[in-house]
């Protein structure tokens, strides 16, 4: 949008010296909420761009107004008592002091069709009553109000102003579509006013894309971060931003002091809440990614000493903008705070005594979280479970990097009990990093119990990358911890699970005799403690061994009498696996209906909990069986959609199919030609997860 013209109607809007970009859609939705409403309030963080946007949509409508449109800045005072005064200067109504300001004003408006811009409302929110009079009085006046807070009037409508429009990081477009994204647009024309020549380039465009995501798409510190262009490429700004708020200083010298830094845009609102409020603002900094009201109560007020409700105080910064409110999944009330305003409420916290009391807090919090979810990881509630662990995935990391400066053994405990949750959800890669983080930290050994639960978790994230050396040392030290500790359950799984490390590698590693030892030695100990599920298991670990020989009625049998008890005790994961099993045991027997329907099964189960890691096996799984009908051209499709979902989550028991059973996919390559191969393969690769999953399996197939 150009900058404003000049105006026939009487008017004292002020001129804006740069151009105005994007927001068409605000425009036209604040457009049509002012024609159904004679009080509308824009709300929002500072920095959101609700001045510029309010003088906007005022040149627009002003023709609708014959009276003109005035704009009436209150950010200067902070005393309600001026506003009066103020509006009437805006109006050029002479100041008469034997009468009240507010009677003058009704009088003079009470028949003029007229827009009010009443900007920066916040700070004198106890004048909102007077503006509630002249609106009384006035039936032609309408008023457009700028606040990080509702006026609270009776008619008023509310509109939050949303951040800029941003690109999706994991997806970004090309160069040239880039720039029609909002937040890209405005960083793009302010770094050309201060460095004419400016581009966008295959280089810059991910930093600059990137550096908008960071700044949470708000216009003011969008056009702090472009100024620095002029001594800083992209890519170093974005390396700064770390910092952001200290990055984001040295705006035009013309705007208020608060626009010249995003950090006075929110020392402005901060400033205007009570102590109560500033300490529970601070203390929910420690929150990454969101929060629920549960968490906000247990975490920053575990122990009563904040007078203010969290509901209540929840409620008061969301109102004040400083908090933002969304419906989550489960549909409840979910809340989060802007990056950027939460880097300001985390130094708070860092500079209060509560800092080391909140992040204890917060990771105890998440910790019972985890461990409340764990068990239920495999059951009929499973989907759930993984979803809610998936939203709160950055507090949750937010914990375990917390926990790691000072409470070794909530980080191993909580790294221990997420380790299901990262597998299934294809977070593998993540996963190993943070076992190899936590398991290096100082003092481990004085927690026996909670390393060997870390060292469990990271023996089972590396098995499922393949990574059979370090799986081995890590499963073989929990192995020897248990029996320190005299653990007969800990050490049955233990020993459980070092029999993969023997069974599934491919040779000269693979030791089946050994596995099957491991094996025996587990069961007693799983049924001295009565672990029915323990014992499925060691059936299905055995079918395994039967599979890797390639006897498929041994294998098959051994599979379905573990299914029958992975079914009896609720075990949805242990059942998708069973299954899996028995559908390659009937692709041997040359049953392929039955194949089928096991497998159809197995994959349904792990698809309704997004279970990556076993859509990627069953993929192949699917592509197997169309090599054997000889359909070359779906098994290579699904063998390229099973190994793509492979490569993006860091798994390796896919591509280590190729050691132990009998049908290569890979093996079309010679009857189709590397040309057909080559172009097949990439559209399977090209496949979405749930594209590849429905081609897998047509809806005709059944079950």
């Amino acid at each position: 949008f150009p900058a404003l013209r000049s105006l026939e109607r009487s008017t004292n809007l002020p001129p804006q010296l740069t151009s105005f970009v994007g927001r068409r859609r605000e425009i036209d939705e604040v457009k049509g909420r002012l024609a159904g409403t004679r009080l509308l309030t824009l709300t929002g963080p500072g920095g959101t761009g609700k001045t510029r946007l309010s003088i906007q949509v005022a040149s627009e409508v002003l023709p609708e107004f014959e009276a003109g449109a005035f704009f009436v800045p209150l950010a200067p005072i902070s005393d309600p008592e001026l506003v009066m005064t103020t509006i009437a200067k805006s109006l050029g109504l002479a100041e008469q002091p034997t009468r009240p300001t507010i009677e003058a004003l009704t009088e003079y408006l009470q028949d003029k069709r007229l827009l009010l811009v009443l900007d920066n409302f916040e700070q004198v929110l106890d004048a909102a009553s007077g503006v509630g009079e002249l609106l009384a009085g006035s039936q032609k006046l309408t008023v457009l109000a700028t606040s990080r807070e509702a006026l609270g009037l009776h008619g008023e409508k509310e509109y939050p102003v949303p951040p800029l429009g941003l690109p999706d990081l994991e997806n970004l477009p090309s160069t040239e579509a880039l720039s029609q994204f909002e937040a890209v647009a405005l960083f793009i024309d302010r770094a050309t006013s201060v460095k004419p020549g400016f581009e966008v380039t295959n280089e810059n465009a991910p930093a600059i894309a990137e550096i908008c995501a960071r700044l949470d798409g708000l216009p003011l510190a969008i056009e702090l971060a472009a100024a620095r262009v002029k001594v800083l490429a992209p890519a170093a700004i974005l390396k700064r931003l770390g910092h952001s708020l200290s990055l984001l200083a040295g705006g035009a010298r013309d705007l208020p002091t608060r626009q010249q830094t995003l950090r006075g845009a929110i020392d402005w609102s901060y400033e205007l809440l009570d102590e109560q409020e500033q300490t529970l603002f601070a203390r929910l900094s420690v929150f990454v990614g969101g929060f629920s009201l549960e968490a906000a109560e247990a975490v920053c007020n575990p122990d009563g000493d904040l007078v203010l409700d969290t509901l209540e105080g929840v409620a008061s910064l969301t109102n004040k903008s400083l908090v933002r409110q969304m419906d989550s999944a489960q549909g409840e009330s979910r809340f989060f705070m802007l990056e950027t305003i939460r880097e300001y409420a985390g130094e708070r916290l860092t500079q209060s005594p509560d800092s080391e009391r909140v992040a204890a807090s917060h990771a105890g919090y998440f910790l019972a979280m985890a461990e409340r979810a764990e068990p239920e990881l495999l059951g009929s509630d499973q989907a759930l479970w993984l979803d809610s662990l998936e939203q709160e995935h950055d507090n949750l990391r937010a914990a375990i990097t917390g926990a790691s400066q000072g409470d070794v053994e909530t980080a191993l405990l909580l790294c221990g009990a997420l380790w299901r949750f990262w597998q299934i959800r294809g977070h593998l890669r993540e996963a190993a990093m943070r076992f190899r983080n936590v398991l290096d930290l100082p003092g481990t050994s004085e927690y026996p119990r909670a390393r060997a639960k870390a060292l469990e978790g990271a023996g089972g994230v590396t098995y499922w990358m393949a990574d059979w050396e370090a799986a081995g040392r890590y499963y073989s030290e929990c192995v020897e911890l248990r029996k320190e500790m005299d653990d007969t359950a800990g050490l049955a799984e233990a020993l459980y699970n070092l029999s993969f490390v023997f069974a599934l590698p491919p040779p000269p590693l693979r030791d089946l005799d050994r596995a099957l030892e491991l094996n025996a030695e587990a069961l007693p100990l799983y049924r001295e403690v009565g672990d029915r599920r323990g014992e499925a298991k060691l059936l299905w670990q055995i079918s395994n061994t039967h599979l890797i020989r390639n006897e498929w009625e041994q294998c098959r049998e051994s599979s379905e009498k573990a299914l029958e008890i992975f079914r009896e005790v609720d075990d949805r994961f242990s059942s998708g696996w069973a299954l899996h099993s028995i559908g390659l045991a009937w692709i041997g027997l040359g049953d392929l209906d039955e194949a089928r329907t096991a497998l159809t099964q197995s994959l349904e189960l792990f698809s309704a909990a997004n279970d990556l890691t076993g859509i990627g096996l069953l993929l192949n799984d699917f592509s197997i069986i169309a090599l054997v009908t000889d359909d070359l051209d779906r098994s290579v499709r699904l063998h390229g959609a099973a190994l793509q979902v492979e490569r993006k989550i860091g798994q390796g028991l896919v591509t280590n199919y190729e050691g132990y059973v009998p049908w290569n996919p890979a093996s079309s390559r010679e009857r189709l030609g590397d040309v057909a191969y080559e172009k097949l393969f990439a559209e399977g690769e090209a496949m979405s997860v749930e594209e590849a999953v429905a081609y897998a399996v047509p809806p005709d197939a059944g079950t």
